[in-house]
């Protein structure tokens, strides 16, 4: 049985923004997977509503209007507050992606590998990922 997550997009591009919300929508819906979109355009109003509480994860895509790529990510990460943070790149940004995983980042996705499954698999690994660690961190 599978479980359902609440996903915050921060994403200025509306076309992106569609087709992430478009995925979640097309999930099967037998086996109990379930993953909700909201959209933050700006990231100063993604970390406002992650520092918020709700959410099981966050997708950035960066470049938001209010921020510089590598700042994007870099205050998003250091923001989130043990919340999982994901990168959506574009596919000029995708060689950069040792360096987010480096700099923390649970995941890197492309639009050319999105999927519903790939977003789905994405999020509940990375939610898992950060149990186990909060888990572990408790038995220290």
């Amino acid at each position: 049985m599978g479980a359902s997550y609440s996903l915050l997009l921060v994403s200025s591009d509306e076309v992106l923004a569609a087709t992430v919300q478009g995925h979640a929508e097309a999930l099967p819906e037998d086996g109990g997977h379930g993953l909700t979109v909201d959209v933050a355009t700006r990231l100063a109003e993604g970390l406002d509503r992650a520092l918020g509480g709700g959410y099981d994860a966050l997708l950035l895509v960066l470049g938001t209007p209010d921020a510089a790529r590598a700042a994007s990510f870099r205050s998003t990460f250091a923001a989130a507050s043990g919340l999982p943070v994901m990168v959506l790149a574009t596919d000029t940004e995708a060689d950069a992606a040792l360096e987010w995983l480096d700099w923390g980042a649970d995941d890197v996705l492309t639009p050319d590998t999105l999927s519903p499954v790939s977003l789905y698999r994405s999020v509940a690994s990375a939610v898992r990922r950060r149990e186990l660690e909060v888990d572990r961190d408790q038995w220290r």
